[in-house]
């Protein structure tokens, strides 16, 4: 009988799978530049079986979606996460949206996915306490944010459809460009600008798969260089692209690969920014040790200077002879990732462009790569010209053969509605190169170019089938998004879970009347353990999916009754009782919007005083309102150790760790952080 009803139900789902219109791609919803980023790597990561894919979709905010390979099933996409700048109603225009929030992921070793977007680097001004490694402040939006870090973890592993949203994970609220990498034993590191242009490039730690990470630690130091007498200052700052090594890599398993060049930062009057990218550097960080060295296995000081990068990291002087000008100029040079082979040699792309503006219309992408036995660079092997593309054309695969060949994944334009994947192989350790015959994918766009037509970013342990994501607009600011890999695009079979994604939020005011998705609460006796202060929320179903057998299923939670709304704080609020339990209240969300929350009120004194004189805000947020200053005996500044244990450290240690946006809030009373009454 039971096979008779398992054939009837193959029957019935093959039925069902014919009525569909297959589509080759899996949304429609990628909004503006959805992976803008070279430097925000990677989009998605394969693990036990399946591919993960987060990207940026309407009001530039995180959503994540995931294919089966076993079953050829997607799931998704579901939005994980709100982008504090992106705007409601829709931006209109490429000039209004901000692109530095693109979305990372990353997966713990146990399974859970962390996706995090960055803030491009925020305002010490708003968040209340000053950037210990970077100035200045990201012009506020037309909302009046100015952006900040926010992390999501996944509440089950392996699954994407409940997330926390972590406030307190230890991660910086200061920003931009964060990319992520996960160690052969487990460790995760994210890296990023600590702030706007004129930051340090810093990295933080997590030990325990994104649940916490350590306080930022420095690498790439900006400096002040000069001062003009018309008042342009010069600054030396960065741009950096990194890259893990693993067991698989001769003496690299432990190790972080940074190539970056200069960034010849002006700021004065009526300059915000300089155009000038030059010369190209690298470093290694021990992720073990913590400890900097080049190349050459010297240890350089950390973090690293200007001075001591020219002298002891540098692989090349951009100065070249300009036949146009007559004279040696600096040509700019971009980053195009990197790799180490199976020798633990690093090896990196360059873009060199034309000396002026860091041009994407006419670019040469050059290959380096360390021989380690000569201890030398060799010199560099001009691969191909591009003349239009968005990003990064060329990603290397980490997918070398015997003979060390390595190979490298380009995205070739043929004109603004003509594209196609292709491999490029390189020979003799990559000596010389050869185009593979055939094209992975073809593409044809539907729409005029607007914006940045042609995106293609990498996947993480990336499964032959699916390589990496492609996204091109069909609108002025949407995109269809695909997944690819040896044997082509990989088709989502059921047109409706992929196309008309992104109308019902055109002309939505507010996150609810776009998404439509309830964000339901648990109840408490639901929470796992190990997150007793996390915000909770689901997305709903959207297709048939199988996820690994040990992840429980999650089905979507229509109401919770009123009795079951969780309170972690039951006694937070302030009544007629005189007795004020000093915490704010976690869950609390103002007028039910899920960013407003007490730190969120925290983070502008105006916007504080205002809110705290309603009696909801100072009921929920007494730490927030300055009713009461304490710490909060239950937080954790990393794992296991508490307020108590951050006390007894030395002031320049406690100032160290009272430097995160987290930790601050806290543990106030220990790092003098007490807010006046309102």
């Amino acid at each position: 009988m039971r096979w008779t009803e398992t054939l009837l139900e193959l029957i019935f789902t093959a039925t069902l799978v014919s009525c569909y219109t297959q589509v080759s791609y899996f949304a429609d919803n990628g909004f503006s530049n959805l992976f803008r980023s070279k430097y925000s790597t990677p989009t998605g990561e394969y693990f036990n079986g399946v591919t993960y894919i987060a990207y940026q979709g309407p009001h530039e905010d995180a959503y994540v979606a995931a294919y089966n390979h076993t079953s050829e099933s997607w799931k998704g996409p579901f939005k994980v996460l709100v982008n504090l700048l992106g705007l409601y109603p829709e931006a209109e225009n490429k000039k209004d949206t901000d692109n530095h929030g693109t979305p990372t992921l990353v997966i713990s070793n146990d399974g859970y996915i962390n996706v995090i977007i960055s803030g491009h680097g925020g305002c010490q001004n708003d968040f209340q306490f000053s950037n210990e490694y970077g100035i200045g402040c990201q012009p506020a939006r037309p909302n009046g944010e100015v952006g900040r870090t926010t992390h999501a973890r996944s509440v089950y592993p392996e699954n994407i459809e409940a997330w926390y949203k972590e406030e307190y994970s230890g991660l910086s609220p200061f920003s931009t460009y964060v990319s992520s990498f996960k160690m052969d034993n487990g460790d995760i590191f994210i890296i990023y600008r600590h702030g706007t242009h004129r930051a340090d490039w810093v990295y933080q730690k997590s030990t325990d798969g994104g649940i916490f990470f350590q306080p930022a630690v420095p690498f790439l130091k900006y400096s002040l260089v000069s001062t003009s007498k018309s008042g342009v200052v010069h600054y030396a700052t960065w741009y950096a692209s990194c890259f893990a090594g693993s067991q698989g890599k001769k003496g690299k398993a432990n190790i972080i690969g940074c190539q970056f060049t200069h960034h010849y930062h002006q700021n004065g009057p009526g300059i915000s920014d300089g155009p000038i990218r030059i010369d190209g550097y690298y470093v290694e960080i021990n992720t073990i040790t913590e400890k900097l060295k080049n190349s050459f296995g010297h240890e350089l000081d950390s973090p690293l200077t200007l001075n001591e990068a020219n002298e002891k990291a540098m692989i090349f002087n951009s100065s070249e002879w300009n036949e146009v000008s007559n004279k040696f100029e600096k040509w700019n040079y971009d980053l195009g990732g990197g790799i180490f082979n199976s020798h633990g040699e690093p090896c990196l792309l360059f873009h060199r462009s034309a000396p002026g503006y860091a041009s994407t219309k006419h670019m040469e992408i050059y290959y380096w790569r360390y021989n380690k036995e000569k201890e030398e660079w060799n010199l560099p092997t001009l691969l191909f010209t591009f003349h239009d593309s968005s990003g990064s054309p060329a990603l290397f695969l980490d997918d070398e053969d015997e003979d060390m060949d390595p190979l490298i994944m380009t995205l070739q334009i043929k004109s603004k509605r003509v594209a196609s994947v292709r491999y490029l192989e390189g020979k003799e350790g990559g000596t010389y190169w050869e185009w593979m015959t055939d094209p992975t994918m073809d593409l044809t766009r539907v729409a005029p170019s607007v914006g940045h037509p042609w995106q293609m970013r990498n996947i993480r342990n990336a499964h032959k089938d699916a390589r990496g994501v492609v996204a091109t607009h069909y609108t002025k600011l949407y995109s269809r998004t695909y997944l690819f890999g040896d044997n082509g695009i990989v088709p989502r079979q059921n047109e409706t879970e992929a196309s008309n994604l992104w109308v019902r939020c055109y002309n939505a005011l507010l996150p609810e009347e776009c998404y439509n998705d309830k964000r339901v609460m648990l109840p408490p006796n639901s929470y796992p353990s190990a997150h007793p202060s996390s915000n909770l929320f689901l997305t709903p179903s959207q297709a048939p999916f199988s996820y690994s057998s040990k992840v429980p299923s999650i089905d979507p939670i229509p109401s919770i009754p009123p009795s079951l709304t969780p309170s972690r704080s039951p006694v937070g609020f302030i009544t007629s009782a005189p007795t004020i339990n000093c915490v704010n209240d976690h869950n609390f969300r103002y007028n039910g919007s899920n960013k407003k929350t007490c730190i969120w009120i925290s983070y502008n004194s105006k916007r504080r005083k205002k809110m705290c004189n309603k009696a909801k805000v100072y009921s929920a947020c007494p730490l927030t309102c300055g009713l009461c200053c304490t710490d909060d005996e239950t937080f954790n500044v990393k794992e296991g150790k508490g307020c108590a244990w951050l006390r007894k450290k030395r002031k320049k240690q406690r100032k160290i760790y009272c430097s995160q946006q987290n930790i601050r809030i806290g543990c106030a009373e220990t790092c003098d952080f007490c807010l006046k009454v309102r």
